[in-house]
């Protein structure tokens, strides 16, 4: 993994949860207000880039938030002196990822959570030192990938996996849009971490790519086996190269189209516009999302460079849509599977007004007229299959409707274009006619109008901050902690755990009042395989900043003498 690879992915997260029950209020439609936003200090991060103990001048180096969107500020970046010292100024309060970005090199001293770089959280005008990076040249693998005639494979992507695999879905393989073949079928792979990789070429059977503008090749490990248990390792140092990793593919995998016509359920017309996806299952799951078409205006529509294998065809719901198709399974094996016939189908639909519990501020109604409602169904306790979730904007009287919905148990949560406009919002119940209902979820029949829907939501602004350490001491660099917050009483907490940052310190913001649960869930080398055992109840108020401190036990439990 190369430190360019520099890219932190935005999680829109649904909190969903029914908990005790209050009356509420409709969001107000005189909620939205506008105010002078005041700019508070911000904070400054320093630290040192070394080389083999010595500084390293001329490195970037980045720090940005650590779940951003469209809307989130650029990064910010400053570049280290002769001695490779480096100032970040000016930094806004917030959790962020800091990173050096040097292409030819890697870090050695610190990976957060599958990635590189360093996790802060940062106070307003607070002043942090000490944020260092030891960095090595990166290895490289150079090879050339061919046809069995000798013909060059052209732009193709080239994998890089560990040779020793922590899990059992199959290999895990690196980003393959860094290393592509040239004209002449020759790849540089560069900024590799030192360790034992085994490379290819090629699509396996799960793998689902119809977006390929050409016939994808059956994989092929180095060198030119088709097992990943049967590829020699390649062994790579900090610094060296690899040099005639060479691979020569061997059969295209067969590619065919699945085409048919979408009908109005209703008049039995052609229905244009309407967007179908296709989802690759394998063994009891899905792969994502990987190929979509729209129908024209006589409901043809048409998908290619389908590998063979058994799939489920859906719908992509536009927002607001009423409708929705059953998923239609699909198998192709050895030729192109036409005359399907697809008929959309009214779905069920939900209706309802979202309340706020208590007097809550109009700053409050205003944040949460920007979120949405979002309902996921799931019929059956097969495997969950695309189309069957809707999200509703929120009216400004609060009301909402969520259509095309699939019959089934449908569980509820808040969507948003971004995390952070989502701070302090949890779902408390869901009301049907003034019923409570189960935490399983509201059951849906085919087709059903439901009306009389309240979806009562807390709101709060407190702040629960903290750290974690050891008993003997300050937690070692690249320790891989997550701290949850748990509601008392309530095991479908909407509050998402957060991860400690380099320094072990940890911020939840946007907590209702109420008494919590702090944990911790991970793994530290000190433990010898034992979970850290450490629980600790607070009480948070609005408004109010609660201070943990977490101590990890780092001796086992001692049985009491008898």
């Amino acid at each position: 993994m190369t430190l360019t690879r520099f890219v932190i992915v935005l999680v829109i997260s649904f909190g969903c949860g029914v908990l005790h029950s209050l009356s509420g209020q409709t969001v107000s439609p005189n909620a939205s207000q506008t105010r002078s936003i005041k700019k508070v200090p911000g904070a400054t991060v320093s630290g040192r880039v070394t080389v083999q103990g010595k500084g390293k001048g001329g490195v970037f180096v980045g720090i940005r938030p650590a779940e951003f969107g469209p809307q989130t500020a650029p990064a910010v970046k400053a570049v280290t002196d002769a001695d490779g010292i480096y100032h970040l100024t000016d930094v806004p309060p917030g959790s962020y990822q800091i990173l050096p970005m040097a292409p030819a090199y890697v870090v050695t001293d610190y990976t957060a959570f599958g990635g590189q770089g360093k996790g802060l959280i940062l106070s307003e005008g607070e002043r942090v030192d000490g944020i260092d990076f030891s960095i090595v040249r990166g290895a490289v693998v150079t090879g050339k990938v061919t046809q069995s005639d000798g013909k060059p494979v052209i732009d193709e992507p080239v994998y890089l996996v560990a040779a020793v695999q922590n899990n059992q879905r199959g290999p895990r393989f690196t980003d393959p849009s860094r290393f592509m073949t040239d004209d002449r079928g020759v790849y540089r792979m560069y900024g590799i971490t030192p360790g034992r990789y085994k490379i290819s070429v090629g699509a396996s059977e799960e793998t689902f790519a119809p977006n390929r503008n050409r016939p994808s090749f059956v994989r092929v490990f180095y060198p030119s086996v088709t097992s990943f248990d049967e590829a020699k390792v390649v062994e790579l140092s900090e610094g060296s190269e690899a040099t005639n990793i060479d691979i020569t593919v061997g059969q295209s995998l067969q590619n065919f189209a699945a085409s048919g016509v979408v009908l109005d359920g209703e008049t039995n017309q052609p229905a244009p516009n309407v967007r179908l996806g296709l989802q690759k299952i394998l063994e009891n799951n899905q792969s994502f999302m990987g190929a979509s078409a729209l129908s024209n205006e006589r409901g043809e529509f048409r998908l290619e460079n389908i590998t063979p294998g058994t799939y489920s065809l859906t719908m992509m719901p536009r927002p607001d849509s009423e409708i929705r198709i059953d998923p239609l399974r699909i198998e192709v094996v050895d030729q192109d599977v036409s005359g399907l016939n697809v008929k959309t189908l009214k779905g069920a639909a939900l209706s309802g007004f979202v309340v706020l519990e208590g007097n809550q501020s109009k700053e409050a109604y205003a944040r949460l007229a920007k979120l949405g409602i979002f309902a996921s169904v799931r019929s059956g306790d097969g495997p969950f299959l695309g189309g069957g979730g809707r999200v509703a904007t929120i009216g400004a009287d609060g009301s909402f409707r969520l259509g095309g919905l699939a019959a089934g148990t449908a569980n509820f949560g808040l969507s948003s274009p971004t995390s952070g406009s989502q701070s302090g919002f949890m779902i408390s119940r869901i009301e049907r006619e003034g019923v409570v209902q189960p935490r399983s979820g509201m059951e849906i029949k085919a087709g059903e109008q439901i009306t009389g829907v309240r979806i009562v939501i807390t709101y709060g602004n407190g702040i629960v901050r903290g750290s974690v350490k050891l008993d003997t001491g300050p937690l070692p660099a690249g320790i891989q902690l997550m701290v949850r917050l748990i509601k008392t009483g309530d095991t479908l907490h909407g509050i998402r755990p957060q991860n400690i940052d380099a320094r072990g310190y940890f911020v939840f913001e946007g907590v209702p009042a109420g008494t919590y649960e702090v944990n911790l869930m991970g793994s530290i080398p000190q433990l010898r395989g034992r979970q850290p055992a450490v629980k600790q109840s607070v009480t948070v108020t609005d408004g109010a900043t609660t201070e943990v401190q977490l101590v990890i036990n780092t001796e086992p439990d001692t049985p009491p003498t008898p």
